[in-house]
């Protein structure tokens, strides 16, 4: 095979942090080629030098045989190079096609020409059978409808070679399947493909060849059909993890958190959620599935005291949770990892150390009468640098050069540090690799074996499987089934998911 994109010796620092180091790729014409690695590894700063949005220290980049320098994404997609984030870059009120064609908008008499720009749409849809409304606006889309237009994007374009940056974290185990199966159609009509993913099972089943990094440098790239799960895991962390020994729900029966008959309106009158009942024991773990949009975010909210609702009640121990206020939950047990960090559980321009206090600011010992103690405030964030260990170690830095897999831990070892009676958990080992997740689910296993009753919300269902004593299925506002783990199917909870339809159980 021909080589369609050559990186020699790319190198990029951050200041004292090596990011890139030396770093050698070859991926060939027509294939599927996934890049793995830990949080940190470099892969993200290695796509997107690729990609324009970030500039190399040193080294060379090669498409199609010919040296180029890409200064900007606008430069890599004029070299037919597209790539799709894991975060969808989308303006929620505008439809699909409107977002399809931001910035390459066809014109006609110095109009905006929409019925040419829809027909184009059409051919690539059709072609690779990537269905969706062009009509509705993005926010009325699922997930799995979100990526096929993210797809369509980047080739209306044009673009040759598509980089996909965990491309799975939030869909179904059906929306999985469809997208392998667009990109296996991609890769039959010459696109090459670059796939990034922390699941390595996915990575196993869709990839021609497989590179691993590792501390910013290329550790080997070899055939999918020559690679395992385990060499793969044992290669990305540099080492096995210890096994978990599987424990279920073993608490004492006392129910510690009760939802009952929870309801939310939007400010239009629609109904978010719809009388949404369940109880937590002491030392469970009580998933939430769910395709995002369907109200788990707006639940989140609620149960944190940041988004009031309109009826039913919220207990925990007993004590009836109504100051609608986050200090005020905090302050009756309640803890959480929210589902986005950097814009619920982080300040990314604050020290280590402020964002290990932050919301416990006022609280004993850390100050008194409103003099901060930052003996006790140091005393506190070693402590939880060193049992989280959080890396680098260093509570003065700032928190923004911190790898997205250690900025989880800041939030989990504040949250987990206080040990609370109630803890919501939401998609907390997204975008983490395999050492920090099997960290993470370690830290929520020992929150149920102290007592607490702990509400997982993920679109993983791997972890929700692995984790959970009971999971609820949320769809279009409301709980349409409980279920334990034993007695149901990755595919039948898909289903779930997908259609709120029960009669098929």
């Amino acid at each position: 095979m021909k080589p369609c994109i050559r990186l020699k010796k790319i190198s990029k620092r951050f200041g004292s942090v090596l990011a890139n180091d030396d770093v050698n790729l070859t991926v060939y014409s027509g294939e599927i080629h996934s890049i793995v690695g830990g949080n940190g590894a470099g892969k993200t700063t290695l796509m997107n030098i690729l990609y324009g949005l970030v500039k190399p220290d040193s080294g060379e980049i090669f498409i199609n045989g010919e040296k180029t320098d890409i200064r900007s994404s606008k430069n890599a997609i004029s070299k037919d190079i597209g790539m799709i984030h894991q975060d969808f870059l989308f303006i929620e009120n505008m439809d699909a096609v409107d977002n399809i064609i931001l910035g390459k908008e066809p014109l006609k008499m110095g109009i905006v020409d929409k019925k040419k720009a829809k027909k184009k749409i059409k051919n690539l849809s059709e072609k690779y059978h990537l269905s969706f409304d062009v009509d509705k606006n993005i926010s009325e889309l699922s997930m799995g409808e979100r990526q096929r237009i993210e797809i369509v994007k980047v080739l209306y374009r044009n673009a040759k070679i598509l980089i996909l940056d965990e491309p799975t974290a939030v869909l179904t185990p059906q929306e999985v399947k469809e997208l392998f199966n667009i990109l296996r159609a991609l890769k039959k009509g010459g696109s090459t493909i670059i796939f990034i993913s922390h699941k390595l099972k996915e990575v196993l089943e869709i990839s021609d060849r497989i590179s691993i990094m590792r501390s910013g440098r290329m550790v080997k790239t070899l055939s999918a059909k020559d690679a395992e799960l385990k060499d793969l895991a044992v290669k990305m962390i540099g080492g096995e993890l210890p096994e978990i020994e599987e424990k279920h729900y073993q608490g004492d029966e006392k129910v510690l958190v009760s939802v009952d008959n929870l309801s939310l309106k939007s400010k239009d009158g629609k109904k978010i959620l719809k009388d949404i009942s369940f109880e937590i024991k002491s030392g469970e773990i009580f998933g939430i599935a769910g395709i995002e949009g369907n109200g788990q975010k707006e639940l989140e909210e609620c149960l944190t005291g940041n988004l009031i609702y309109d009826s039913g009640s919220i207990t925990v121990e007993c004590a009836i949770l109504w100051d609608i206020s986050s200090k005020y939950f905090k302050d009756n047990g309640v803890s959480r990892i929210p589902s986005n960090r950097n814009e619920l559980g982080l300040i990314s321009g604050f020290k280590l150390y402020e964002n290990l206090i932050l919301g416990y600011i006022n609280d004993k010992p850390f100050s008194n009468f409103c003099l901060l103690n930052y003996n006790e405030i140091n005393k506190e964030c070693k402590k939880i640098v060193k049992d989280y260990d959080i890396e680098p170690p260093d509570i003065y830095q700032l928190t923004e050069n911190l790898s997205g897999g250690n900025q989880q831990k800041v939030v989990i070892g504040r949250e987990f540090s206080k040990e609370p009676l109630f803890l919501i958990a939401a998609h907390p080992t997204r975008g983490v690799d395999i050492k920090g997740s099997w960290f993470i689910h370690k830290k929520l296993r020992e929150n149920r074996e102290k007592g607490s009753a702990v509400l997982l919300i993920s679109s993983d269902l791997e972890e929700l499987f692995t984790l959970c004593d009971r999971i609820g299925v949320i769809y279009n506002g409301e709980i349409v089934d409980i279920v334990k783990p034993e007695n149901i199917t990755f595919d039948e909870i898909g289903v779930l998911m997908l259609s709120g339809l029960t009669s098929f159980r």
